[in-house]
């Protein structure tokens, strides 16, 4: 289910992301009508998903219904209004049916067991110790973080409150309840892939931009691309398709929990 997790937490970002760069109000009301549906729906998968089902209201105000204020602002707040109702129709009913069977008795919620579980994985060594703990085991990927924050300097707005809403906060509610298991950020992962391949882009384009104005002579260029265009093709023999294949295939069986995936 962690990937059907993935997948319903991803589509409300991406229609914020296809909805800003609409110029028509129909068309942009319409992806985040289809957002709206797809958070509430996030909301009914697993639990994480009500996270991204309260979060993405806030999202869709601060990145894009911001940016394209309306002649009567009463109107944007009906509307956001209207699509939240319908979100929360469909998130809501299980949540208020499982609550009712926690006040008789029925059933009990597990989100504190949760976190007695993640601490028990931890050792129980302090709730910052255990935060500290839990983050990392993302390993070499923790620097996704910093590169992700020098990337809000040159992000849109919409990216920006994405880094702000759920790529930093997340990982430290699952480090706090949920880090007995990796799979538990399936939420935040394709959302920490897109807005870390954005940083890379912005600030690459902006080191390019810096290295106009500094001096380098044509006959540097001349000399130095042949170099670098050979050394791509010597690569081309020295580690072919096949063999990066097979590392790709031997390499993901190793991603956090080996045991697991085997």
């Amino acid at each position: 289910v962690d990937g059907a997790m993935a997948f319903f937490a991803f589509v409300p970002v991406y229609t914020l992301i296809k909805a800003s760069y609409l110029e028509n109000e129909k068309e942009r009301n319409t992806m985040l009508w289809l957002g709206f549906i797809f958070a509430g729906s996030a909301a009914l998968v697993k639990q994480p998903g009500v996270y991204i089902f309260l979060i993405y209201p806030f999202l869709a105000y601060l990145g894009v219904l911001k940016y394209f204020p309306p002649e009567n602002p009463k109107t944007l707040y009906r509307t956001l209004f209207f699509m939240f109702a319908a979100s929360a129709l469909i998130a809501l009913p299980w949540y208020v049916f499982k609550q009712i069977a926690f006040l008789i008795g029925l059933d009990r919620p597990e989100i504190f067991d949760l976190a007695v579980i993640a601490a028990d994985t931890h050792k129980n060594i302090g709730l910052f110790a255990q935060m500290r703990d839990a983050l990392s085991t993302f390993d070499w990927y923790i620097w996704l973080f910093p590169l992700v924050i020098l990337g809000v300097v040159f992000l849109q707005p919409l990216y920006r409150w994405i880094v702000l809403l759920v790529v930093l906060p997340y990982p430290l509610l699952w480090a706090w309840v949920a880090s007995y298991d990796a799979r538990n950020l399936s939420i935040v992962l394709p959302v920490l892939g897109l807005i870390t391949g954005l940083s890379m882009d912005q600030i690459f384009q902006h080191l390019l931009k810096l290295l106009r104005f500094l001096p380098f002579n044509r006959w540097k260029l001349f000399v130095l691309l042949p170099l670098f265009l050979l050394l791509l093709s010597a690569l081309n023999y020295l580690l072919p398709s096949a063999r990066l294949l097979e590392q790709q295939t031997v390499l993901q069986k190793q991603i956090f929990n080996n045991q697991k995936n085997n």
